[in-house]
C-alpha cells in the first residue's frame, strides 16, 4: 500500500483549530488542491466564457412579403433585370413574392406570377403598392384606411425603413418609420373609422382659410390642409381646451386626428353626409398562339429585351403554353389569360425542344 502524502503541519494545526471553534471541517489526509479565486459578477454582466445573450431585437437585413396566387394588388409592378434597367414586364394581377433590401439606396427581388407564368427580377420598392397592417399613425396626425396604398420612400443609414401615403395628400407627405410588419401585399380587414369616428360627437366643418393639425395641444403642426371647396366635408370634435379643438377628421384615404384653432372650425352643420370615394379596375391580356400545348414539367423562359437575353422565370406544369412563332432554336411563347403584360419589344422565349416535348393540344 503506497505511503499517504506528508501534510504540512501549519495546514493541520489549522484545520484543528477550525475543528474545535465549529469553523470547518476536521483535518484529513486527503489532498488539498488549491482553487481560483472567486469572481463576482454584477447582475445583468457576462463573462468572456457566458456572455448575456442581447435582448435587443435586431432587425433584419432584408423585409419578405407575399401574396396569394391570385391577389389583388395595390396597383400594378414593374419587373427589371437590374435596378438601372428598363421595366421589361409588368404584373397587374396576380401572385408576388418579394425582398427589401434595408438599405439605401432601396433596392428589391422577387418574382410575379399569373396564370402559371412566373417571372423573376429586380423591383423599384418604391413602384410597390402596400396596404397598412394595422391602424398606423403618418405624421403623428394621419390614419390610413385599410385599403389606402403606402409605398416605401426611403432606407435611412440605420436600416429604418420610412412608408409613406401614396398619394399625397394636400400634395404634402405624410409618413412613418415603419418595421417589416407594419406593412402587407394584401388588405386586412379592419376598419379605421370604427376605431377613431364617434358618431356622436359634435360635428362642424372647416372654416375658410384651411386647417392646420398638430399632434398635441401645444405641438409643431404636422400637416396643412388647403382651403378647399367640398360641402361634404365634416369633423368630429372629440374634445375642445381653450383655443384649440381636437377634431377627428373621415377623408377618403386616411382619418386626420389633430388639434387645431378653434378658428379654423365653422360651426354649420355639415351640408349632407359625404362617402368615400373609390375605384378599382384591371384588364387581362391575351396572346394570339398558332399552336397550343401543355407541358408536365415547368417550362424554363427567357426573355430577349434591349439586345440582351436572361433566364426570366418559369412556366408552371400544367399550364397551357401558347406559341405565337418559331426563330430556331427559340420558340416565342406566351400564356393566355396572364395579367403580366410585356413592354413593348421585350420577348418571352422558351427552348424549342423543350417546347416540342410537351403534347401538343387539340
Amino acid at each position: 500500500m503506497a505511503p499517504s502524502p506528508s501534510i504540512p503541519s501549519w495546514l493541520l494545526l489549522g484545520a484543528a483549530l477550525r475543528a474545535l471553534v465549529g469553523c470547518g471541517p476536521a483535518a484529513t489526509n486527503e489532498r488539498v488542491e488549491a482553487r481560483a479565486p472567486l469572481t463576482v459578477v454584477p447582475p445583468g454582466a457576462g463573462t468572456d466564457l457566458h456572455p448575456v445573450p442581447s435582448t435587443t431585437p435586431v432587425a433584419p437585413e432584408a423585409c419578405r412579403y407575399e401574396t396569394a396566387s391570385y391577389g389583388f394588388l395595390q396597383g400594378s409592378v414593374t419587373l427589371r433585370r437590374d435596378r438601372g434597367a428598363p421595366a421589361f414586364a409588368t404584373l397587374r394581377q396576380g401572385g408576388l413574392s418579394l425582398e427589401v433590401k434595408r438599405r439605401s439606396p432601396l433596392s428589391a427581388t422577387g418574382e410575379v406570377r399569373s396564370h402559371g407564368l412566373v417571372l423573376e427580377g429586380t423591383m423599384h420598392p418604391e413602384e410597390v403598392g402596400f396596404y397598412p397592417a394595422e391602424v398606423l399613425r403618418f405624421s403623428e396626425v394621419s390614419v390610413p384606411r385599410s385599403g389606402t396604398r403606402i409605398t416605401l420612400a426611403e432606407a435611412r443609414p440605420n436600416g429604418e425603413l420610412v412608408a409613406r401615403i401614396d398619394p399625397a395628400p394636400d400634395d404634402q407627405p405624410l409618413e412613418r418609420a415603419v418595421a417589416c410588419t407594419d406593412l402587407t401585399l394584401e388588405r386586412r380587414n379592419f376598419d379605421v373609422e370604427e376605431q377613431l369616428v364617434d358618431w356622436k360627437l359634435e360635428q362642424v366643418v372647416p372654416a375658410p382659410g384651411g386647417l392646420s393639425l398638430a399632434a398635441t395641444w401645444d405641438g409643431p403642426i404636422r400637416h396643412v390642409v388647403p382651403e378647399w371647396d367640398d360641402e361634404f366635408e365634416r369633423l368630429f370634435v372629440r374634445e375642445r381646451r381653450g383655443e384649440r379643438a381636437l377634431v377627428v377628421w373621415p377623408r377618403e384615404l386616411d382619418v386626420l386626428v389633430g388639434w387645431v384653432a378653434n378658428e379654423q372650425l365653422d360651426t354649420r352643420p355639415p351640408a349632407s353626409v359625404g362617402g368615400t370615394r373609390c375605384a378599382s379596375g384591371f384588364g387581362i391580356l391575351g396572346v394570339k398562339a398558332s399552336e397550343q400545348r401543355r407541358c408536365s414539367a415547368p417550362l424554363v423562359v427567357s426573355v430577349a429585351f434591349e439586345g440582351a437575353r436572361w433566364r426570366a422565370g418559369r412556366i408552371m406544369a400544367g399550364t397551357t403554353v401558347s406559341v405565337i412563332d418559331r426563330t430556331g432554336a427559340d420558340v416565342v411563347v406566351g400564356v393566355h389569360g396572364a395579367a403580366i403584360t410585356l413592354t413593348k419589344g421585350a420577348t418571352l422565349l422558351a427552348s424549342s425542344a423543350e417546347v416540342d416535348a410537351c403534347p401538343l393540344l387539340p
